[in-house]
């Protein structure tokens, strides 16, 4: 069954790679792996939001941030062990700003991202973060430095590191009330 999901990550990273990658848009995706490089972007808006708005919630990004970072480049990177597609496909053009010398599987731009975007956005602000997130995470994969299985695994991993940081979800639950048919 791995092997099958494996099969289909790579074919599918590989037909993704073999679409027109204008020099516009490689430009967009490189900035945007830059941006989401060591979770800076994510960094600075949680420094901005301590600064500005809500010490705390800057706070608690920043620290869902760092576990994410742990968790993704301390634990799971090295356990898990995946080349990278430039090393599985010898000589294959990578359109990155640099290329990574870690593993592959997950993706720490993903995992930076989800995790970022979640704790920023968690109080209902700054909703455009989840379309920054979603352009890190994809240059990722247009770049060629990364599966679309790593990019899924670390969106997942970053999304549970920020739920765990920050408590969750902060929609208010309102208590049920017992209907008038039921006295």
């Amino acid at each position: 069954m791995l092997d099958w999901i494996l099969g289909l990550d790579t074919s599918l990273f590989l037909w993704l790679h073999s679409l027109a990658h204008p020099g516009w848009l490689t430009g967009i995706m490189q900035a945007a792996t830059t941006a989401g490089t060591a979770a800076a972007i994510w960094f600075l808006l949680a420094a901005l939001i301590v600064l500005k708005s809500n010490p705390a919630a800057g706070f608690r990004a920043a620290a869902a941030l760092v576990l994410t970072g742990c968790v993704v480049s301390g634990m799971l990177k090295p356990l898990i062990g995946r080349e990278r597609p430039a090393v599985a496909f010898d000589g294959m053009e990578i359109l990155a700003v640099r290329a990574p010398e870690s593993d592959s599987f997950p993706s720490g731009h993903a995992a930076g991202a989800a995790a970022g975007a979640y704790s920023i956005t968690r109080r209902g602000r700054y909703r455009w973060c989840w379309v920054l997130a979603a352009l890190v995470t994809l240059s990722r994969v247009y770049l060629g430095v990364h599966y679309p299985l790593d990019l899924f695994a670390g969106v997942v991993v970053g999304l549970a590191c920020a739920a765990l940081v920050t408590g969750g979800c902060d929609r208010e639950v309102k208590p049920r009330t017992a209907t008038a048919s039921a006295a």
